[in-house]
């Protein structure tokens, strides 16, 4: 930022990177307000009330995935919006992290921002890969070991990044050291899914909190159907599921934007809508962190 700071052209008002920016911050905010929001009245009941439905249980999870990507990645939408408006380019944050199809492909595609810091500030200076096999697999571990502290002074968050650390040696071991590969759409699949259940660890608020609902996942005490489908509930996860597979993130749309009327009535749509569902006090997730 300091470099551009420095730029005789940052001083100057750009109608061109305010519309932008405008655009991308009205993105944003509704990704928040109508989305993560929206996701967040079904995963903060869930966890608090896990008692071994099967549904609930899975339905809490995928919640919480989905709330906490369009939470964070709202959040950064809007700051890289803001900074637009003072001719500021902030990195991108994010790159389609649910389409990943490895963990360490996740990462790249996930809080870029930190996983650079991890990589250049704690990995290479440990010795990255050039320090034997055994040694680079404890790299991993000990890099990650610290994203969980990063995150917070809890165990949770430890245990968290620990999963994660863990994943990544299984991924280096698999396709490293042994070269083996598998089909793109089944690796995208069970990439998701350790994400999903990682994120419980990640949410609960204790251990007894992140098994009660494990066990709910995967030995429910109830399988049934319910009774009748709530159709917001599902209109909101297909909503949030098009949304994370087919649209490209607000921050990459900053490149081929144009101030069309088209873009224009977007924008002030997205606002005015946004700012009517804004009737109560909702924190980002990542204020904590």
């Amino acid at each position: 930022m300091m470099s551009q700071f420095d730029k005789d052209e940052c001083l100057r008002p750009n109608a061109r990177n305010m519309a932008a920016g405008l655009y991308i911050f009205a993105l944003g905010m509704s990704k928040k307000i109508l989305l993560a929001d929206f996701f967040a009245e079904i995963a903060d009941p869930g966890f608090l009330n896990a008692h071994g439905d099967l549904l609930t249980a899975w339905k809490t999870a995928l919640a919480y995935t989905f709330q906490i990507y369009f939470d964070f990645s709202g959040y950064c939408d809007m700051a890289i919006g803001l900074g637009l408006l003072f001719n500021i380019r902030l990195p991108k944050n994010f790159h389609s992290p649910y389409l990943a199809e490895n963990i360490a492909d996740f990462w790249r595609r996930w809080h870029m921002t930190l996983g650079r810091f991890l990589m250049t500030g704690i990995y290479i200076p440990l010795g990255g890969n050039r320090c034997g096999k055994v040694r680079n697999l404890l790299n991993l571990l000990i890099t990650f070991f610290i994203s969980g502290l990063w995150h917070g002074a809890s165990w949770l968050f430890v245990l968290w990044g620990l999963c994660h650390g863990a994943a990544l040696v299984i991924h280096r071991i698999w396709s490293k050291f042994l070269g083996l590969k598998m089909h793109h759409i089944p690796a995208k699949i069970i990439t998701f899914c350790f994400v999903l259940l990682a994120w419980v660890v990640f949410r609960a608020t204790d251990l007894a909190q992140a098994k009660q609902l494990y066990k709910a996942m995967f030995m429910p005490e109830n399988i049934a159907l319910p009774g009748h489908i709530h159709w917001r509930t599902a209109g909101l996860f297909i909503a949030g599921a098009i949304i994370i597979i087919f649209l490209k993130p607000a921050s990459d749309a900053e490149e081929k934007f144009k101030p069309t009327l088209g873009n224009l009535l977007l924008t002030a749509a997205l606002m005015v809508v946004s700012m009517f569902f804004f009737v109560k006090y909702s924190p980002f997730i990542y204020f904590n962190f």
